[in-house]
């Protein structure tokens, strides 16, 4: 008997640690390498609460950080960043959130869009 699927607003959310594993794409014989160090910690993991929790590290100098700020303070919450080489230059505004599922979709989200400009990008220049 199949188990019924709660209602997505019904979910429980747990309190486990979001970990982004390494993963390597090649798409069309081009390898691409992403790079990730650390994890989103949920927030009652005082000691955790960093600001450099995570970082990905995508194709073309683009990095993606989450920290918590101000540290180790529960009434603090996630930021999330999008840079391409320095900090000083953002790919789009700073992201503010307490909930770890937000910060991890938000994460994945960027992503998932810079690596597909990244590929766009690479094609446009096989094709001209």
């Amino acid at each position: 008997m199949a188990k019924k699927r709660q209602p997505r607003g019904n979910r429980k959310r747990s309190d486990t640690t979001f970990k982004f594993r390494c993963w390597e794409a090649d798409v069309k014989s081009i390898s691409y390498a992403i790079a990730v160090r650390g994890e989103v910690h949920p927030p009652h993991d005082v000691a955790s609460l960093t600001q450099d929790m995570l970082e990905v590290e995508l194709p073309g100098d683009v990095f993606i950080d989450v920290g918590w700020y101000p540290e180790h303070d529960p009434a603090g919450g996630y930021v999330i960043m999008a840079f391409c080489g320095d900090p000083d230059t953002l790919l789009y505004p700073e992201y503010h959130t307490k909930d770890p599922l937000d910060a991890a979709r938000c994460v994945q989200a960027w992503a998932a869009e810079r690596m597909l400009f990244h590929l766009r990008r690479i094609a446009k220049e096989k094709r001209d």
